[in-house]
């Protein structure tokens, strides 16, 4: 057999090998021998567990391999009840990356919520690997991002003399937080963001905001807002986080405008 047709068989044997790929949902996985996460790995097998900070099981997150030599050319699964899940890889030669992601719908949104995984290292198919994800909502994420969201804040159109450094918001929980938990009042000045001046690392909630111009030097003066360009202007505004792309990426805002 010549060379080139040696090479021909084996790109079709790939081939063929892969054909199993795709995105099949799997079973959950089934934990540790004390009923835990999984915690050795298996060839050709991803597995862990999902929880939100306080290590309570997620149900229904999506959890992908992604196939690190070929595009769009994942393995897709969910967890169960217990938070688990199992990949079962094809048996190629290749390396994998591993993420996750859950629906969840608040005060009548739908968002599309990142989960953080433990070890965000490439393992190749063969070792398998365990990697186990978390839920934040709020806190430094370890790409120097936010868990939360902005709060982004514009000047009235017709104001050019705020400066926008000195504007102060007070958001107050309206509701339980997308996590059920209580949630607790934040104050915090504007700061210049890639996104424009904002409140950072806002939980997903429904909160009641309120605005004033807080300089370093002189009195505080209560300022009104209103969601950008829509309505009147009010004392303050009772609202929740806008998903602009819907679930197809995980961004999330609300976005305000103020004046004196």
């Amino acid at each position: 057999m010549s060379l080139a047709l040696t090479r021909g068989v084996r790109a079709a044997l790939f081939l063929v090998a892969f054909a199993g790929c795709g995105d099949a949902a799997t079973q959950p996985s089934p934990g540790g021998p004390s009923g835990g996460p999984p915690n050795d790995a298996s060839a050709y097998v991803a597995a862990g567990r999902v929880t939100d900070a306080a290590g309570r099981p997620i149900a229904d997150a999506e959890v992908v391999a992604n196939n690190q030599l070929l595009e769009a050319s994942n393995v897709v699964g969910r967890t169960g009840a217990d938070g688990r899940y199992r990949l079962q890889l094809p048996a190629i030669p290749v390396t994998w990356a591993m993420s996750a992601s859950m629906l969840r719908t608040y005060d009548g949104t739908a968002y599309r919520l990142p989960l953080t995984v433990d070890d965000a290292s490439t393992f190749a198919g063969n070792r398998g690997a365990v990697r186990n994800f978390t839920w934040h909502v709020q806190g430094a994420r370890p790409d120097g991002g936010w868990y939360g969201s902005p709060v982004i804040a514009y000047h009235d159109p017709e104001a050019y003399d705020l400066v926008m450094d000195d504007v102060e918001l007070t958001l107050t929980p309206a509701a339980p937080l997308i996590d059920g938990s209580a949630g607790q009042t934040i104050v915090q000045h504007l700061r210049a963001t890639a996104d424009g001046d904002a409140v950072v690392d806002v939980p997903l909630g429904r909160y009641t905001i309120s605005a004033r111009e807080a300089p370093a030097s002189g009195a505080p003066r209560a300022l009104l807002i209103r969601p950008r360009n829509t309505g009147a202007y009010a004392r303050s505004l009772t609202t929740s986080f806008a998903a602009p792309n819907g679930t197809n990426l995980d961004i999330q805002r609300i976005v305000v405008e103020v004046k004196r």
